[in-house]
């Protein structure tokens, strides 16, 4: 997701149009590290206890990170204007 905001600040900030670019930008490349947080000993937790069903922690995340993809299409598919979002 990093390379999605990183590649071309200038037309991030055009396309979403942000009022204070560098911090939304920032804010957006962060997001990442800042869900690690609070997921990584949920996932630490299930492993443990369900060892056995590793493969159905692997098949949960990559559903879960599938779903979060479709959910960043929606407003290219709709045809959405992404400035619609702020408030």
């Amino acid at each position: 997701g990093w390379m999605t905001y990183s590649a071309n600040p200038d037309i991030s900030s055009q396309y979403y149009g942000f009022t204070d670019p560098k911090a939304s930008i920032d804010m957006l490349l962060n997001w990442g590290p800042l869900m690690y947080l609070p997921v990584a000993p949920v996932v630490g937790w299930v492993v443990a206890k369900y060892a056995d069903s590793l493969w159905g922690v692997v098949l949960s995340g990559a559903v879960l990170t599938s779903a979060g993809l479709v959910l960043r299409l929606v407003p290219s598919l709709l045809a959405m204007d992404p400035t619609c979002w702020a408030a």
